[in-house]
C-alpha cells in the first residue's frame, strides 16, 4: 500500500491533537491582534493608562544593539536562504520576499543607525515597569502600533493612535519627533519574526524531506519520537510531509 495512504490517518490525527493544543493554550500573544482603526483608538488608551516612566537609568544604546541583533539575525536568515535558492531547493512561504526585498531592509536599517548617530536619544522617557522596562516608552508605542497591525500603518492611522494615547499621557516633544524612526525600527522587529518563522518552516521542511525514501513503519516511529520529544507537531512540517509523500 502507498506510504502516503498509509500515514495520512496518522498525520491528520496529529494535526488535529496539535489544533485543540493551542485553543487551550493558556498563553495567548495578545499584542499579535489584529485591530480595526476603532478598536486601535481605545487599546491607544489603554496603553496610556498602564504605562509608568522614568527619567533615570536610561540606556542611551539599548536600541543600537537590539536593532544590530535583528540585522544580523536577518542577514543569516537571508543567506540560508539566498544559498539553498542557488541550489534550486525548496524553498517555504516568505523566502521569496526576504530574498527579493533583504537590500531594501538593509539600506533602511544603514538610515536608522545613521539617525543614532546624529540625534541623542538619551532624554527619551523610559518604561518604569512593562516588559521592555529601560526601553524607551515611544518605541512600546510604535511596537504596540505595528504588532497590532502587522505593519501595515498609514498617516491617518498614526495620527488618531498617537491623538487617543496623548488623551491619558503627554508625548514629550522629542518622542514625538522620534516616531517615524521608532516605528521603523518596530518593522524591523516584524521583519525578525517573519525571519524566525521562515528559519523554522524551512528547518521543518528539511526534516520532512529526508524521511520521504523510507518505509511506513520508519516514518512512524520517527514521527512517534518526535512527538513525544516536542509534545506537538507543527501544522507546517505535517503539511510538507504529506506533500513530500504524496
Amino acid at each position: 500500500m502507498d506510504v502516503f495512504l498509509i500515514l495520512l490517518p496518522v498525520l491528520l490525527l496529529i494535526f488535529i491533537v496539535f489544533v485543540i493544543s493551542i485553543k487551550k493554550a493558556p498563553s495567548v500573544i495578545i499584542n499579535d491582534a489584529i485591530l480595526n482603526h476603532e478598536e486601535l483608538k481605545s487599546h491607544a488608551v489603554y496603553t496610556a493608562k498602564i504605562h509608568k516612566i522614568t527619567y533615570k537609568n536610561i540606556r542611551t544604546n539599548i536600541l543600537a544593539k537590539r536593532l544590530k541583533d535583528n540585522y544580523n539575525y536577518i542577514l543569516k536568515v537571508y543567506s540560508i536562504q539566498n544559498e539553498l535558492s542557488k541550489k534550486n531547493t525548496a524553498l517555504c512561504p516568505g523566502s521569496e520576499w526576504l530574498l527579493d526585498n533583504f537590500y531594501i531592509i538593509e539600506e533602511e536599517i544603514k538610515s536608522i543607525q545613521q539617525s543614532f548617530n546624529k540625534k541623542s536619544f538619551k532624554d527619551l522617557p523610559v518604561l518604569k515597569d512593562e516588559y521592555l522596562k529601560k526601553y524607551p516608552r515611544v518605541f512600546f508605542v510604535a511596537l504596540e502600533l505595528v504588532s497590532h497591525t502587522d505593519g501595515r500603518i498609514d498617516k491617518d492611522l498614526l495620527s488618531d493612535f498617537l491623538n487617543n494615547y496623548q488623551s491619558i499621557n503627554t508625548l514629550s516633544i522629542s518622542e514625538i519627533w522620534s516616531m517615524q524612526i521608532m516605528v521603523k525600527i518596530a518593522l524591523v522587529e516584524k521583519i525578525r519574526f517573519i525571519c524566525e518563522k521562515i528559519n523554522t518552516t524551512q528547518s521543518e521542511w528539511e526534516e520532512a524531506e529526508s524521511l520521504k525514501n523510507l518505509d511506513s513503519e520508519k516514518i512512524l516511529n520517527i514521527l512517534k519520537k518526535k512527538f513525544e520529544d516536542k509534545n506537538h507537531l507543527s501544522p507546517a512540517y505535517i503539511e510538507h510531509l504529506m506533500a513530500v509523500l504524496r
